[in-house]
């Protein structure tokens, strides 16, 4: 669980914000130990000690080796880096140690096995290795620095494009690469990389000379972390996608995140060159007392970027471009109207940077997204619609929007819940009820706040429990169905939806 929370505190104790959470530390078997525990010192007050001597190694052996068993599909789920190498060595020293001190006190044993300690101890190695990691990471930081100063040195054309935001920063990211590369030589950061170590780790190990415009995205989880990837790569162009209560719980605010998310603007006050995406009303405002010379705004009829005339299909989106020169009748190939938002602000960017819209019919017609961004993997017998990297408020709201403009008799969702939504996560559901109740058939694969939805469509609610896809959608005609999927469901079953 550390691991998957990426090694940050804030983000492993929002964990715990869901109840279901606690779980790990009331098993039958974390409470039998803790009574054993109990029963023990109970007796060594009355002088009755049991020690683990070495009659016990093999009986211990025959225990590790059974464990290992049992655990082995948990084993190979981490991913045995360095740094998780180093955390697991520093706890397993200290449980010898503590072993070796209490002269093998089967009572220090049984606190040892307990999973209460254990989190503790790997809470305790994991700061150990952030504090070394975090020097790790100031070099890395100036070294990267240094190569970017270096790289905008050499030719003054060269250019840093910084896209953070609460949701679309990804697929605004991939598809403005795909429009700049008409007339540039792009490098865009790969895959969903954000974070202030791999794209450092990323920039030192490419060679720049070949590249004219870097195009990267930064996301962020607490106030501060914006501001120290625009200190280290210098962009000149600064994209804000999108706001919204994303981790809601180690920011501590929506505040928290709007002033977070603004720290992309700070290297570019007051010459650079900003974008703006104004279907957000709250950005309205803050496009307003931007101090910036050259700020723009798009996806809005106040801005200087926008469509209209939108026609959705599965196929794809027909539109009017509206840009300074005019008005242009525009087809894409992506879907929805959350991913023509991200195009428009792409397009602006690319007409700035001084390539018209009229130059780029064809690449909007074949732009290629990452898999699981609204991807339709089939367009009948079932419609399946796989959405399951969206994990922010605005994207369900979105997806389930067009999904529901699909002529469908039938349709099905399922729902893997918003993370790192904090104490609001149930007020949030609470919002979100209204955009479900359009749904046949919901099923939820997370158990925490699943009250919400069942007090208020409780007939069509049901929680996943490894059914299979089929005995799941039995009762429905595929021919008549569609199946929309929100959020990180069990792979397994995704899967199974998409080879349905």
């Amino acid at each position: 669980m550390i691991q998957l929370k990426e090694y940050f505190f804030p983000s492993i104790f929002a964990h715990f914000d869901y109840p279901s959470s606690y779980n790990i530390f009331f098993k039958r078997t974390e409470l039998l130990l803790w009574i054993l525990w109990l029963l023990f010192v109970l007796l060594s007050i009355y002088g009755i000690t049991f020690q683990i001597t070495d009659n016990w190694i093999l009986i211990l052996l025959i225990i590790l080796l059974f464990l290992f068993q049992k655990r082995k599909e948990q084993l190979r789920l981490i991913n045995y880096t360095p740094k998780s190498l180093f955390i697991i060595f520093i706890s397993i020293l200290i449980n010898y140690r503590l072993i070796s001190y209490s002269n093998g006190s089967l009572t220090i044993a049984l606190v040892l096995l307990t999973t209460s300690f254990q989190f503790t101890l790997f809470l305790f190695s994991t700061y150990i290795a952030n504090f070394i990691t975090k020097i790790y990471a100031n070099i890395l930081y100036r070294k990267t620095e240094k190569k970017i100063l270096k790289w905008l040195s050499e030719n003054k054309n060269r250019k840093v494009i910084g896209l953070t935001g609460s949701y679309g920063k990804t697929s605004t990211k991939e598809i403005l690469s795909q429009l700049l590369v008409k007339k540039y030589k792009v490098l865009k950061s790969p895959k969903r990389l954000n974070a202030e170590i791999g794209l450092s780790q990323f920039i030192l190990n490419t060679n720049l000379e070949n590249y004219q415009i870097l195009v990267l995205e930064m996301g962020a989880r607490q106030i501060g972390e914006i501001e120290t990837m625009v200190n280290i790569f210098h962009p000149k162009i600064a994209f804000l996608t999108g706001l919204a209560p994303q981790h809601l719980a180690t920011f501590g605010s929506f505040k928290n995140i709007i002033k977070g998310k603004l720290e992309i603007f700070k290297k570019i006050i007051p010459d650079g060159i900003a974008f703006l995406n104004g279907s957000d009303e709250l950005i309205l405002e803050i496009f307003e007392s931007l101090p910036i010379s050259k700020k723009y705004l798009y996806a809005t009829e106040k801005g200087h970027f926008y469509s209209k005339n939108e026609i959705y299909t599965l196929e794809g989106t027909e539109f009017d471009f509206v840009y300074p020169d005019g008005v242009i009748r525009l087809k894409t190939n992506l879907v929805g109207k959350q991913f023509l938002e991200n195009l428009i602000g792409a397009l602006a960017c690319a007409y700035i940077l001084g390539i018209k819209p009229t130059e780029l019919i064809d690449e909007i017609q074949k732009i290629e997204l990452l898999p699981h961004q609204f991807e339709i993997v089939k367009k009948e017998n079932p419609v399946i619609i796989d959405d399951s990297y969206n994990s922010n408020v605005v994207g369900v709201k979105r997806a389930i929007e067009f999904f529901l403009q699909i002529p469908l008799n039938y349709r099905i969702v399922f729902f893997a819940g918003i993370l790192e939504l904090g104490v609001e996560t149930k007020d949030i559901y609470y919002d979100l009820i209204q955009y479900f109740k359009s749904f046949d058939k919901i099923i939820l694969t997370f158990k925490d706040f699943t009250e919400v939805f069942f007090e208020n469509i409780y007939n069509k609610v049901s929680i996943y429990n490894n059914e299979s896809i089929n005995e799941i959608v039995k009762n429905y005609p595929l021919q008549e169905t569609g199946i929309l999927i929100l959020g990180r469901i069990p792979s397994k079953l995704l899967e199974e939806i998409r080879n349905l």
